[in-house]
């Protein structure tokens, strides 16, 4: 019931929620990433996601937005524009993977915890895939998130509020960093999982 997008669907003010959310990802990414998750007795290593990674999720879109549209399949020199287009994304993206990433951050996987302080009233859930990542990966989800409008304004005031956090962070670059991982975000969310589950 403390799901955010139900609790903002029932009228709460949606900025206190995104600004808890949003100091949460910085308390996240002050940490060090371990390079092995330990829990239950059980361990893994925290993968990078990486440009191979970021590739191979961004093109779902060519695979299953052509037969979902019912367009003809992309030819070799729209995947090989294609290629050259979303290579120095992926190069950035990987190259700034360096926090501790849930992955799936966003209104339907975040749990208000009024009784609790600070970034321990953000409860995350859904968070099995978690990587080590770029730092606007997660700030994409819950910004730009493809289950909920964001408005303009609030999008800018928590991303203001994220770098001021931050200042060491080169604005700029972090923007457009953040700009382009949400472009390769929304084709994958179209082609894996809007296009591909209404076929299958």
């Amino acid at each position: 019931d403390g799901l955010f997008a139900t609790l903002i669907a029932d009228g709460v003010a949606e900025r206190p929620l995104y600004e808890a959310a949003v100091d949460v990802q910085g308390q996240l990414q002050s940490e060090t990433p371990p390079r092995i998750l330990h829990a239950d007795g059980v361990s893994w290593p925290l993968l990078t996601y990486d440009f191979l990674a970021l590739k191979i999720a961004t093109d779902t879109f060519l695979e299953w937005w052509p037969k979902f549209a019912g367009l003809p399949e992309f030819g070799a020199d729209a995947i090989a524009e294609w290629d050259a287009l979303w290579e120095p994304v992926f190069r950035r993206g990987e190259a700034g993977a360096n926090v501790f990433t849930h992955r799936d951050f966003h209104a339907q996987n975040l749990l208000w915890l009024p009784e609790r302080k600070g970034a321990a009233r953000v409860g995350l859930l859904d968070f099995q895939d978690a990587l080590r990542a770029h730092p606007a990966w997660d700030l994409t989800h819950l910004l730009q998130d493809a289950r909920r409008d964001v408005s303009p304004e609030l999008e800018s005031a928590m991303l203001d509020r994220f770098l001021a956090a931050r200042p060491t962070l080169d604005r700029e670059a972090f923007i457009g960093d953040y700009r382009a991982l949400a472009a390769s975000n929304a084709a994958r969310i179209l082609g894996r999982v809007f296009a591909r589950q209404a076929l299958l």
